[in-house]
């Protein structure tokens, strides 16, 4: 897995090149590795974006398909998996798969951007007899939670999410949360990146909303910020 970022952003006449790393210390691939061992042959992620995990998730299964809605995230996760993954443009509501053809569904912090009991029933169809379904999934009391709510707030998205997993038809067989980093080159590197992130034109008072959630921090160079994704890994039953 590439644990530094170097995302190339055109704005107008100007370039800016990305230095965050999102996981240094590559704690969600230990947990991928230790998670999906043994269960995972015919895998199938949905919203893999630009293929941050899907290298990790590509090295466990021998046969992973990848999907995600966004054309250009797909662009993005071809180039950087070096893997043979099948990539295809789609999400998790409407899967173009037959009953029983993976025994592993994952989703990467993607349950919340879809309709989740729909998505979830699709993991169902899709999943073989006791096949697995791993959901990841951001929380928003996190600090960089907090600095992406201050552009759009989706934690009422991720209470959607877990709420359909705990009303889903998925015996839960473990459960729990994965600490890791992220680290910016400086304040200007957080912004930049989130504006981008919900393509948003800078604003000088959400800039200055972030600066009061950092603190001092906000002048450290790089700046190391400590994020935490739940995660369920279901069995069908």
């Amino acid at each position: 897995m590439q644990s530094i970022c170097e995302t190339r952003k055109i704005s107008g006449n100007s370039m800016w090149v990305y230095t965050m790393q999102q996981d240094p210390d590559k704690r969600e691939a230990r947990f991928l590795r230790g998670c999906l061992s043994g269960i995972s042959s015919e895998t199938l992620e949905i919203g893999c974006g630009d293929g941050r995990l899907t290298t990790v998730i590509a090295e466990i299964s021998e046969n992973l398909t990848a999907a995600d809605p966004s054309i250009q995230a797909l662009q993005a996760a071809r180039r950087h998996v070096g893997q043979s993954v099948e990539f295809l443009v789609g999400s998790g509501e409407s899967l173009p798969f037959s009953a029983g053809t993976f025994d592993t569904v994952i989703f990467t912090l993607s349950l919340h951007h879809q309709d989740a009991c729909k998505a979830l029933k699709e993991a169902g169809r899709v999943s073989r007899d006791s096949g697995h379904t791993l959901i990841l999934e951001p929380i928003s009391d996190t600090l960089i939670g907090k600095l992406f709510s201050v552009l759009e707030d989706e934690s009422w998205k991720y209470e959607i999410a877990k709420c359909a997993i705990e009303t889903s038809r998925f015996e839960v067989i473990h459960a729990g949360a994965i600490k890791y980093r992220w680290v910016f080159a400086d304040f200007q590197e957080i912004t930049t990146y989130l504006f981008d992130y919900f393509s948003m034109k800078p604003d000088q008072k959400k800039i200055d909303i972030m600066a009061d959630l950092l603190g001092e921090s906000k002048g450290s160079k790089p700046i190391s910020i400590e994020d935490i994704a739940n995660y369920w890994l279901l069995q069908k039953i």
